[in-house]
């Protein structure tokens, strides 16, 4: 077995850098449904994007009036 400046194998070695990258960091989610939140409420559910909203449609219901929407019957 070879041993490394530290006094540990190999082996030890790489599993203690790969170890020390995972624990407690995650990953940015990049494409799909986990990637877009809401900005007001940061939820994943009922998102409206179009027009560049990205917000959930409860907070788009709570401020759609002071954004410029109107509602019509």
């Amino acid at each position: 077995m070879r041993r490394s400046v530290s006094g540990r194998t190999c082996s030890e070695v790489v599993v203690g850098v790969v170890a020390k990258k995972t624990r407690g960091q995650k990953k940015k989610k990049r494409i799909g449904k986990g990637s877009r939140e809401c900005k007001r409420c940061h939820t994943h559910h009922g998102l409206i994007r179009s027009y560049g909203i990205n917000m959930c449609r409860r907070c788009f219901r709570e401020t759609a009036e002071k954004m410029g929407f109107r509602k019509y019957n």
